[in-house]
């Protein structure tokens, strides 16, 4: 799958016009993606399924009011509620978090300096982009990697971040400096 904003701000114009197969066509583009986030975020669980269902009832019924500036963003969009939603879930059921493993940027089978193998992705561009990302996480201290993961997925502020790390704040932030220029030089060289 090709990112394509274009398509995507047609699909968002095709939605709001009531038509379901584009809103199908928008689930089979990024459901897979926006469930795997989900699951990061909650867990395996029922919750991440249903999460997802609501992201697209939401959709559905705010496309009708996206304007122009907002239809190329859609991706965006879909990607931080579902963030956001699964945020909320975690605050309100912290028991369930309580008892799960933490989620972690890594792939398992991640080896330091070495490739890793991961379930093929159809398209080979974002396949690439998916390998280079998991490198670039997989050279970060992991003090720097624990505050992205910590943020990430439990949404936890710097001053949170400082209590379950012991860190300070003045560190935290130059965690996110230092993820930030190695993530975005990395991915800027790649594709530059």
């Amino acid at each position: 799958m090709l990112i394509d904003d274009d398509a995507d701000a047609d699909l968002t114009l095709l939605v709001a016009d009531g038509d379901r197969s584009a809103l199908a066509e928008l689930f089979d583009r990024y459901a897979s993606q926006l469930l795997g986030l989900a699951q990061a975020i909650v867990g395996p669980s029922v919750e991440a399924e249903e999460i997802l269902h609501e992201i697209f009832l939401e959709a559905w019924r705010t496309a009708p009011t996206v304007s122009a500036g907002q239809r190329r963003s859609l991706r965006v969009w879909l990607f931080a509620r579902m963030r956001e939603r699964c945020l909320q879930e975690r605050r309100e059921s912290p028991e369930q978090s309580a008892l799960e493993e933490p989620p972690t940027l890594l792939p398992i089978n991640w080896r330091r300096r070495g490739r890793f193998d991961h379930t093929p992705v159809d398209d080979p561009v974002l396949g690439r982009v998916r390998s280079r990302l998991h490198h670039l996480v997989g050279e970060l201290s992991e003090p720097t990697r624990r505050c992205l993961e910590l943020s990430l997925f439990e949404g936890l502020t710097t001053d949170e971040l400082s209590q379950r790390t012991q860190l300070h704040a003045q560190e935290i932030m130059g965690h996110f400096a230092q993820a930030h220029e190695v993530l975005s030089h990395g991915l800027t060289n790649e594709w530059s």
